[in-house]
């Protein structure tokens, strides 16, 4: 009996481990298609539950439940550096959460610049 849970906690283990490698989607961040990553990321995050490391502040250090936010909070990080451009995540990877990350890039691609490049595209669509 004893053995048998071993077991189920190792195979917890692993599981989450392998999970920390997945890049989250297909679309890897570069300087040109924020958008586009942006949208495929929420999507991947929601799907897994985990909008919240990307959109809400952290818990207090002394709120119970920082050590299982702290384990999930680096997994997103590690899908979010995973999914970018290796010199994109380089510039990010000293952040301490996943919201920092998600801002960071944000800061840096979300601009008038994207949203004219969605408008001539869109141009193009219908005119074509």
């Amino acid at each position: 009996m004893a053995e048998s849970s071993l077991n189920k906690v190792t195979q917890i283990v692993t599981v989450t481990n392998d999970e920390v490698s997945l890049q989250g989607t297909s679309v890897k961040l570069n300087e040109k298609n924020y958008l586009l990553w942006k949208q495929a990321m929420k999507v991947f995050l929601g799907a897994k539950g985990k909008l919240k490391y990307i959109l809400a502040d952290p818990p207090l250090k002394t709120d119970p439940k920082y050590v299982v936010w702290e384990q999930e909070n680096y997994v997103v990080m590690g899908w979010l550096w995973n999914s970018m451009e290796a010199h994109i995540s380089a510039n990010c990877m000293f952040m301490e959460t996943a919201k920092g990350v998600w801002e960071r890039v944000q800061s840096w691609y979300s601009n008038d610049r994207n949203i004219s490049m969605v408008y001539e595209l869109y141009e193009k669509i219908i005119t074509t």
